[in-house]
């Protein structure tokens, strides 16, 4: 099943109601959006469910939407802000000079607030504590990577990215590569 997740449900639950639906016990996803994100996901059901390690897509596509002069403990609108302060002006031609840094194969240290598994327990486990753990960085690739102002101090992010990629943590180093802060504001899965 080809799902548009709505925004403020989790891939679990979205996964859950396909499995109910069509009274199926075994179901899965190809990859997690957060319950704030919306778009496409690939929901296989039944024996269809062993087809999961060749549905995962190094192309997924997002449109996000960011804001520079604010930061937040979970790099999203969603969390506690951090910090804040009145951002600079950049030209069309600065914001693409900084896609290009981003553009290919690079390390991205995975967000505390994520699902990803230290230890035994999930990361955000352990940033809701106020812990911070060290993340190993991982490989991911940026295959194309476009940003537009849109108002002030609002931004568009347009990326097709490898299996892994959080966006959210490539706004955050994107904004602070032209010295700035920043959070994802909106995101959607556009394509898998």
């Amino acid at each position: 099943i080809l799902l548009n997740k709505p925004m403020d449900m989790t891939s679990f639950s979205a996964v859950r109601n396909c499995r109910n639906i069509y009274h199926e016990k075994k179901a899965g996803h190809t990859g997690t959006l957060d319950p704030n994100a919306s778009g496409l996901m690939i929901v296989l059901l039944g024996k269809y469910t062993k087809l999961v390690p060749y549905c995962i897509s190094n192309h997924k596509k997002y449109h996000a939407q960011f804001q520079m002069g604010i930061s937040t403990d979970t790099e999203d609108i969603w969390g506690t802000v951090t910090e804040q302060n009145q951002p600079g002006s950049h030209t069309e031609e600065e914001l693409n000079e900084a896609c290009q840094k981003f553009t290919g194969r690079i390390q991205q240290i995975p967000p505390m607030y994520s699902a990803i598994k230290k230890d035994g327990k999930k990361l955000y486990e352990y940033a809701r504590k106020g812990e911070t753990i060290e993340r190993e960085p991982r490989d991911v690739e940026i295959s194309s990577l476009e940003v537009h102002q849109i108002g002030e101090n609002l931004y568009t992010m347009d990326a097709v990215v490898s299996s892994g990629t959080y966006i959210r943590t490539l706004i955050t180093v994107y904004c602070c590569s032209l010295s700035e802060i920043g959070v994802m504001t909106s995101l959607v899965r556009t394509g898998i």
